[in-house]
């Protein structure tokens, strides 16, 4: 690519309309939601708050701070998630740029800009941008410390690395991903290590264990939960002998333009494993943080416990599209223009879906409209009880509409018998829960009133990540009267008829 600084501002203008253009269109899933939850509590409540087993509170505290001044619509919860994965387009380029050429990192800001994995978190109130962008910053700053020797490079590698500790629990994975850097890119002589300063770089690892410390019994305590069974971690599903592989096909929210990147990138290297130095260690350095960050945790899960889920990888996500650059780079013209064509192509696909169908469930019309039929006296059930995030965001009840989140029968004796109304928000389609014990009998007193799976449209994207099911049932109590008044009616009809006649009586 030609004047890559054009390149990348091309990139940046891209990715930025890509991640706002409906960013407030559709209503907050179930873990922005919870997200929404969190900022009511504290800074210090958000460092200790384990509602969120697989979330630390760095990204809560930025977004506390800004929604502090922007407020808690969707686009001002989703906004600092746009502006960090609009920030990681610039840090993939100065990264590639750092350890190979202007060219290769222009290709990958252009491909992070329009990868559909990416946009898809920019607009999620959840932490995984800043969990990439912090980790790039971390190795762009490590390498530029171990060829210009300057102590701020190394100081703000370091702050970096604390902050993805602080993002996520995945996050310790930067710590092997810094050796591997340090091992691949540092100056030799004889075949040993000679940077100078080398132990600056041990003494900001040990800043950054003490920074650490407060987190870690958290963490720790939270793992040995989940082996137990126990923690908020819980729901995370075994993932397979296949999902290593099948993760690429995510980060493209598709498997058609992940074949095509992986590919022809395995193509290029087969055919010409490259004489350059540059080219050979970064192929290391992604493989090596590639087994870190993906393969040791999904070893892990299918061997111990389940730990790994494909966003939890995210920061592999931007060295891949580096490496794909590099790749091009290899090409003829012609084939290189044909191949990035060729993934546009594939990629749009997806963008389109992303941007044109539906990816998370109606929470917000279906809940507003509860607001407008609710009145003093009605009970809503919510089944399961972790609805309540969602609720809380979207339901503004009048006064005298009791919520509850009941974990057993005898939660909903006291509710049921003074409720005039029943509503059930569950997230489910199926007779379950509450509303299956309502609907069957099993609680007897009560008769359906309406009934409304969502979503019912035929629109949703193929692709997704966060749709789930949601049914909303209504109860209304049976009035004994009006029940004895349809037996006497019954009765005064039967006496209308006369009784037959028995033959040969008379």
């Amino acid at each position: 690519m030609s004047r890559p600084a054009n390149s990348v501002l091309f990139s940046l203008l891209l990715g930025g309309a890509l991640r706002l253009y409906g960013l407030g269109s559709e209503s907050l899933w179930l873990d922005e939601a919870n997200t929404a939850r969190r900022l009511g509590l504290t800074f210090k409540e958000l460092f200790f708050d384990t509602g969120s087993a697989s979330q630390l509170p760095l990204y809560y505290w930025m977004t506390k701070a800004w929604c502090t001044l922007a407020g808690t619509g969707e686009v001002a919860l989703r906004f600092p998630a746009l502006v960090f994965g609009l920030l990681a387009i610039p840090a993939v380029f100065f990264l590639g740029r750092e350890l190979l050429d202007d060219a290769v990192g222009a290709w990958g800001a252009f491909f992070m800009a329009i990868n559909p994995y990416f946009i898809h978190y920019s607009q999620e109130a959840r932490p995984y941008t800043l969990f990439a962008l912090l980790a790039l910053v971390a190795w762009l700053f490590l390498v530029r410390w171990i060829r210009s020797r300057k102590t701020a490079d190394l100081t703000n590698s370091m702050f970096a690395t604390a902050g993805v500790l602080y993002t996520h629990p995945f996050g310790v994975l930067i710590l092997p991903t810094l050796l591997a850097v340090l091992l691949l890119y540092s100056p030799r002589e004889g075949g040993r290590l000679t940077v100078p300063g080398f132990r600056w770089f041990w003494r900001g690892l040990e800043l950054v264990g003490i920074l650490y410390l407060p987190l870690l019994y958290r963490v720790g305590r939270e793992l040995l939960l989940k082996l137990d069974g126990g923690s908020a971690g819980a729901w995370l599903p075994d993932p397979g002998w296949t999902a290593p592989f099948e993760t690429a096909g995510h980060y493209f929210m598709s498997p058609w333009p992940a074949l095509w990147v992986l590919g022809l990138t395995l193509f290029v290297f087969v055919r010409d494993p490259g004489k350059d130095r540059q080219g050979r260690s970064f192929l290391v350095f992604v493989a090596s943080v590639w087994a870190i960050f993906t393969a040791a945790p999904w070893l892990i899960s299918v061997t111990i416990t389940p730990l790994f889920y494909h966003r939890f990888t995210i920061p592999v996500l931007p060295l891949l599209l580096i490496l794909f650059g590099l790749a091009l780079t290899r090409l003829r013209s012609f084939a290189r223009w044909m191949s990035v064509a060729a993934v546009v192509v594939l990629t749009a696909i997806p963008v389109f879906s992303f941007h044109t169908k539906v990816d998370k469930p109606t929470w917000r019309e279906a809940l507003e409209t509860m607001n407008d039929r609710l009145s003093p006296g009605d009970l809503i059930i919510r089944d399961p009880g972790w609805l309540k995030p969602l609720t809380a965001y979207y339901l503004h009840p009048p006064p005298g509409v009791h919520q509850l989140s009941p974990y057993s029968v005898t939660d909903l004796e006291e509710p049921l018998g003074s409720a005039r109304e029943v509503w059930v928000i569950t997230m489910e389609d199926g007779e379950v829960g509450v509303e299956g014990l309502l609907r069957s009998g099993t609680i007897p007193g009560w008769v359906l009133l309406s009934r409304q799976p969502l979503p019912e449209t035929s629109r949703k994207n193929p692709h997704a990540l966060s749709l789930h099911q949601m049914t909303i049932a209504r109860f209304e109590r049976e009035d004994p009267n009006q029940i004895l008044a349809i037996v006497h009616r019954l009765a005064s009809i039967k006496l209308m008829f006369p009784s037959p006649s028995v033959p040969g009586s008379g």
